[in-house]
């Protein structure tokens, strides 16, 4: 996805930054040379250093997240503790966990003095079950789970921060992310790795329905060079950017790749589609392209093979989990 840009080093917090995608994000920061600290429950992705350190605490504690954006200029919010699937179970947990500490979180930003506040959204669900062939950010959102009334409301919370405490802010609309590092798990994320764990090991894939719901999937490594790359442009031209690749995958379709990358044949078995489930998300990335040139053009076939390869190499014992 594009070139790197040079930019001047800043200090970065990075919510989340030992998990899956923060983790690939943390490595392009200090690529390009910036400082760095992450914050989360998992361990360290590096040895603390002059450039790095990580602080070890619960999103739900305030004092540790104070703790680990002291002297930040950007702060990267990538922590959900719910996933669709969990937040469909109970509709109050991403009321009490998500949306009430990335309130508390905003406001620690404001007495910390925070240039901006970079989230990631939800690209997909955000959206809702409407038929369009693509979903730009200027669309009406409709969304139906849980999950993406809570990435709503953090959305709205962003934009009261904005005009309340002027607290600068960014929203990233993510489509489905995949690459290496991530878990395999039972649910909407991390399809690539699972399907390719139970290939491997013999296990039939479970498919929704009929197998054609449509999603569209980014490799990691484009979606961390897009963030790393405009989250401190000074002046930006828009608050909020879709982030995918623009071409939808069907779930049959995604099987395929992986059948094609790995030589398998996949077994399949049908559940019920959940009635929250949206059936077609593609997004359209043209603004993110237009104010800065940023696309996605990885194809999924290569990404796919990257991470088949990764799983197959002695890096993939610590995978994150």
């Amino acid at each position: 996805m594009g070139e790197r840009r040079t930019t001047q080093m800043t200090r970065c917090a990075v919510l989340g930054g030992s998990g899956f995608i923060g983790t690939h994000l943390v490595n392009e920061l200090l690529a390009r040379g910036h400082h760095v600290t992450t914050f989360g429950r998992r361990r360290a992705p590096h040895p603390d250093s002059d450039v790095f350190r990580h602080v070890v605490g619960d999103f739900l504690d305030r004092s540790t997240i104070n703790e680990a954006i002291t002297g930040a200029d950007y702060v990267f919010h990538l922590i959900s503790l719910t996933t669709p699937a969990s937040s469909d179970e109970n509709p109050f947990i991403d009321v009490e966990t998500n949306v009430r500490m990335s309130v508390l979180l905003l406001e620690a930003c404001v007495e910390q003095g925070v240039r901006r506040v970079i989230y990631a959204s939800t690209g997909g669900a955000i959206y809702g079950d409407v038929q369009r062939e693509r979903h730009s950010e200027t669309d009406r959102i409709e969304p139906l789970s849980p999950y993406a009334i809570g990435k709503s409301a953090i959305e709205s919370y962003l934009r009261y921060f904005r005009a309340r405490h002027g607290l600068d802010s960014l929203s990233l609309r993510i489509s489905n992310v995949y690459g290496e590092g991530q878990a395999s798990k039972n649910g909407q994320f991390g399809i690539v790795p699972t399907f390719l764990d139970l290939l491997v090991s013999g296990r039939p894939l479970t498919v929704m329905g009929e197998g054609d719901m449509v999603r569209d999937y980014i490799y990691v490594r484009d979606l961390v060079t897009c963030m790393a790359s405009i989250f401190d442009t000074p002046d930006l031209p828009h608050d909020l950017y879709n982030c995918g690749s623009g071409v939808g995958m069907t779930v049959l379709e995604v099987i395929s790749a992986i059948e094609a990358v790995t030589g398998y044949s996949a077994e399949l078995t049908r559940r019920p589609v959940p009635s929250s489930f949206v059936q077609h998300v593609v997004l359209d990335c043209s603004r993110l392209a237009t104010d800065f040139g940023m696309v996605a053009d990885t194809p999924f076939s290569t990404g796919v093979a990257n991470v088949w390869n990764w799983m197959q190499s002695d890096t993939a014992q610590v995978r994150t989990h």
